[in-house]
Protein backbone atom coordinates (compact mmCIF):
# COMPACT_ATOMS: atom_id res chain seq x y z
CA UNK A 1 0.00 0.00 0.00
CA UNK A 2 1.39 3.39 -1.01
CA UNK A 3 1.33 6.01 1.77
CA UNK A 4 -0.83 8.32 -0.32
CA UNK A 5 -3.44 5.61 -0.91
CA UNK A 6 -6.76 6.07 0.84
CA UNK A 7 -7.04 3.71 3.80
CA UNK A 8 -9.88 1.23 4.02
CA UNK A 9 -12.26 1.64 6.96
CA UNK A 10 -10.58 -1.26 8.77
CA UNK A 11 -7.07 0.07 8.09
CA UNK A 12 -8.19 3.51 9.36
CA UNK A 13 -9.51 1.84 12.52
CA UNK A 14 -6.16 0.08 13.00
CA UNK A 15 -4.28 3.37 12.58
CA UNK A 16 -6.58 5.13 15.02
CA UNK A 17 -6.06 2.40 17.63
CA UNK A 18 -2.32 2.56 16.93
CA UNK A 19 -2.38 6.31 17.65
CA UNK A 20 -4.01 5.68 21.03
CA UNK A 21 -1.59 2.88 21.87
CA UNK A 22 1.39 4.98 20.81
CA UNK A 23 0.39 7.92 23.00
CA UNK A 24 -0.42 5.69 25.98
CA UNK A 25 2.68 3.51 25.89
CA UNK A 26 5.20 5.07 23.54
CA UNK A 27 6.88 3.50 20.53
CA UNK A 28 8.06 0.51 22.56
CA UNK A 29 4.46 -0.37 23.41
CA UNK A 30 3.39 -0.24 19.78
CA UNK A 31 3.87 -3.90 18.97
CA UNK A 32 1.80 -5.70 16.37
CA UNK A 33 0.62 -8.18 19.00
CA UNK A 34 -0.58 -5.44 21.36
CA UNK A 35 -2.19 -3.55 18.50
CA UNK A 36 -3.99 -6.64 17.20
CA UNK A 37 -5.26 -7.39 20.72
CA UNK A 38 -6.65 -3.85 21.00
CA UNK A 39 -8.32 -4.05 17.61
CA UNK A 40 -9.69 -7.50 18.38
CA UNK A 41 -7.94 -9.43 15.61
CA UNK A 42 -5.04 -11.84 15.37
CA UNK A 43 -1.64 -10.23 14.76
CA UNK A 44 -1.15 -11.80 11.30
CA UNK A 45 -4.42 -10.18 10.19
CA UNK A 46 -2.75 -6.76 10.46
CA UNK A 47 -0.67 -7.71 7.43
CA UNK A 48 -3.74 -7.89 5.23
CA UNK A 49 -4.02 -4.12 5.78
CA UNK A 50 -0.36 -3.11 6.04
CA UNK A 51 2.61 -4.83 4.44
CA UNK A 52 4.70 -4.43 7.58
CA UNK A 53 5.01 -2.43 10.78
CA UNK A 54 6.97 0.30 9.01
CA UNK A 55 4.05 0.89 6.63
CA UNK A 56 1.71 1.21 9.60
CA UNK A 57 4.10 3.66 11.24
CA UNK A 58 4.22 5.60 7.95
CA UNK A 59 0.44 5.97 8.16
CA UNK A 60 0.82 7.28 11.73
CA UNK A 61 3.50 9.75 10.64
CA UNK A 62 1.38 10.89 7.68
CA UNK A 63 -1.50 11.57 10.06
CA UNK A 64 0.88 13.50 12.29
CA UNK A 65 2.09 15.59 9.36
CA UNK A 66 -1.51 16.38 8.39
CA UNK A 67 -2.30 17.41 11.96
CA UNK A 68 0.84 19.53 12.15
CA UNK A 69 -0.03 21.13 8.80
CA UNK A 70 -3.48 22.01 10.16
CA UNK A 71 -1.87 23.56 13.23
CA UNK A 72 0.56 25.55 11.06
CA UNK A 73 -2.25 26.75 8.82
CA UNK A 74 -4.24 27.96 11.83
CA UNK A 75 -1.13 29.62 13.27
CA UNK A 76 -0.32 31.52 10.07
CA UNK A 77 -3.89 32.59 9.37
CA UNK A 78 -4.01 36.27 10.26
CA UNK A 79 -0.70 36.11 12.14
CA UNK A 80 1.30 39.24 12.83
CA UNK A 81 4.31 37.12 13.79
CA UNK A 82 4.28 33.86 11.81
CA UNK A 83 7.72 32.72 13.01
CA UNK A 84 6.61 32.79 16.64
CA UNK A 85 3.13 31.45 15.89
CA UNK A 86 4.38 28.50 13.81
CA UNK A 87 7.04 27.74 16.45
CA UNK A 88 4.35 27.79 19.13
CA UNK A 89 2.17 25.45 17.04
CA UNK A 90 5.13 23.07 16.59
CA UNK A 91 5.85 23.15 20.32
CA UNK A 92 2.19 22.62 21.25
CA UNK A 93 2.03 19.62 18.90
CA UNK A 94 5.17 18.11 20.47
CA UNK A 95 3.76 18.58 23.95
CA UNK A 96 0.32 17.20 23.05
CA UNK A 97 1.61 14.23 21.00
CA UNK A 98 5.13 13.51 22.30
CA UNK A 99 5.36 9.90 21.13
CA UNK A 100 4.01 10.68 17.67
CA UNK A 101 6.35 13.69 17.48
CA UNK A 102 9.32 11.45 18.23
CA UNK A 103 8.17 8.80 15.75
CA UNK A 104 7.86 11.49 13.09
CA UNK A 105 11.33 12.92 13.53
CA UNK A 106 13.66 10.35 15.05
CA UNK A 107 13.94 8.03 12.07
CA UNK A 108 14.40 8.79 8.39
CA UNK A 109 11.34 8.23 6.23
CA UNK A 110 11.48 7.47 2.54
CA UNK A 111 9.06 9.58 0.50
CA UNK A 112 7.12 6.48 -0.57
CA UNK A 113 6.30 5.72 3.08
CA UNK A 114 4.49 8.99 3.71
CA UNK A 115 1.66 11.02 2.27
CA UNK A 116 3.76 13.37 0.10
CA UNK A 117 1.17 16.15 0.18
CA UNK A 118 1.11 16.18 3.99
CA UNK A 119 4.86 16.59 4.21
CA UNK A 120 4.97 19.27 1.51
CA UNK A 121 2.19 21.17 3.26
CA UNK A 122 4.10 21.38 6.55
CA UNK A 123 7.21 22.51 4.66
CA UNK A 124 5.18 25.11 2.77
CA UNK A 125 3.90 26.69 5.99
CA UNK A 126 7.39 26.76 7.50
CA UNK A 127 8.56 28.41 4.27
CA UNK A 128 5.78 30.98 4.54
CA UNK A 129 6.67 31.74 8.15
CA UNK A 130 10.32 32.27 7.27
CA UNK A 131 9.72 34.41 4.20
CA UNK A 132 10.76 31.77 1.66
CA UNK A 133 14.35 31.61 2.89
CA UNK A 134 15.25 27.91 2.47
CA UNK A 135 18.29 28.01 4.73
CA UNK A 136 16.36 30.07 7.27
CA UNK A 137 13.49 27.57 7.15
CA UNK A 138 15.87 24.68 7.85
CA UNK A 139 17.55 26.53 10.69
CA UNK A 140 14.12 27.46 12.10
CA UNK A 141 12.89 23.86 11.90
CA UNK A 142 16.12 22.58 13.47
CA UNK A 143 15.83 25.06 16.33
CA UNK A 144 12.18 24.16 16.97
CA UNK A 145 12.81 20.43 16.74
CA UNK A 146 15.87 20.54 18.97
CA UNK A 147 14.28 22.64 21.66
CA UNK A 148 11.15 20.45 21.61
CA UNK A 149 13.28 17.31 22.03
CA UNK A 150 15.22 18.85 24.90
CA UNK A 151 12.02 20.02 26.56
CA UNK A 152 10.32 16.62 26.18
CA UNK A 153 13.39 14.94 27.67
CA UNK A 154 13.40 17.43 30.58
CA UNK A 155 17.04 18.28 29.78
CA UNK A 156 17.07 21.86 31.07
CA UNK A 157 18.96 22.24 34.36
CA UNK A 158 17.22 23.71 37.36
CA UNK A 159 18.21 27.27 38.13
CA UNK A 160 18.84 28.18 34.49
CA UNK A 161 16.64 30.16 32.17
CA UNK A 162 13.14 28.80 31.93
CA UNK A 163 12.25 27.09 28.68
CA UNK A 164 9.88 29.88 27.61
CA UNK A 165 12.77 32.35 27.86
CA UNK A 166 14.94 30.09 25.70
CA UNK A 167 12.21 29.86 23.07
CA UNK A 168 11.77 33.61 23.07
CA UNK A 169 15.49 34.38 22.86
CA UNK A 170 16.08 31.80 20.13
CA UNK A 171 13.16 32.96 18.01
CA UNK A 172 14.24 36.58 18.36
CA UNK A 173 17.73 35.68 17.16
CA UNK A 174 16.34 33.67 14.24
CA UNK A 175 14.00 36.44 13.16
CA UNK A 176 16.85 38.94 13.26
CA UNK A 177 18.93 36.70 10.98
CA UNK A 178 16.40 35.92 8.24
CA UNK A 179 14.37 37.90 5.72
CA UNK A 180 10.67 38.11 6.51
CA UNK A 181 9.41 38.48 2.98
CA UNK A 182 9.78 36.14 -0.01
CA UNK A 183 12.95 36.70 -2.03
CA UNK A 184 12.65 38.66 -5.27
CA UNK A 185 12.12 36.54 -8.37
Amino acid sequence: MDASTQLSARAREIVDVAHALLEEEGADGLSTRRLADRVGIRAPSLYSHFANKQELEGALVSDGLRELGDRFEAAISGSDDPVVDVANAFRAFAQARPHLFRLMYRVPWHETQLDPEAELRTRRFIGQATGGDIVGARVFWSFCYGLCELELADRFPAGGPVVDELWSAGLSALKAAMPMSPPAA
